[in-house]
C-alpha cells in the first residue's frame, strides 16, 4: 500500500510541476471562512467548500483534504470551514464525516462529494461532472 500511495503522490507532484512550468497553471488558494460563508456562496457561481478540522494532528484525513484543495486547478472558488470554530455551520449540513466537500452551484443546488477520502483526481472528476460552465 505504501509503495502504491508513494507512486501515486509522486505522479501528482510531477504532473503539477509540469503543468505549472509548461502551461502556467495555478493552484487554488482556499479561503478560511466562517462569518462570510453565505456571502461567498451568493457571490460566486461555483463554490467548493471543505468542511474540516484545522487543529494540528487531530485529523490526518483533514490535512490530506486541505492539501488536495490547495493543489486543485479549477475555476471554482475554494473555501475552508473549520468545524471546530464553526460548529453551528457544520451541524447545519448534517455532515456524516470530516473532512467533507460540498459543491455549491448557482441555480443547480448543492452536491456532496461521495467518497470518504479526498484525493486530487477524484475531486477533479467530481468537479467535471457538476460544475456550471462559465458564460462569456
Amino acid at each position: 500500500f505504501f509503495l502504491l500511495r508513494s507512486a501515486e503522490m509522486h505522479g501528482t507532484i510531477v504532473s503539477f510541476i509540469l503543468c505549472t512550468i509548461l502551461l502556467g497553471c495555478y493552484c487554488l488558494e482556499p479561503t478560511l471562512v466562517s462569518d462570510t460563508f453565505y456571502s461567498e456562496i451568493e457571490q460566486n457561481s461555483n463554490v467548493l467548500v471543505l468542511f474540516t478540522r484545522l487543529t494540528p494532528l487531530s485529523c490526518p484525513e483533514c490535512d490530506i483534504a486541505k492539501k488536495t484543495l490547495s493543489e486543485l486547478e479549477s475555476d471554482v472558488t475554494a473555501l475552508i470551514v473549520d468545524c471546530d470554530e464553526s460548529e453551528k455551520l457544520c451541524r447545519k449540513y448534517e455532515l456524516n464525516h470530516l473532512p467533507s466537500l460540498l459543491l455549491y452551484n448557482e441555480d443547480l443546488g448543492v452536491y456532496e462529494y461521495p467518497k470518504p477520502m479526498i484525493y486530487l483526481e477524484a475531486v477533479e472528476d467530481f468537479l467535471n461532472l457538476h460544475l456550471v460552465p462559465k458564460t462569456t
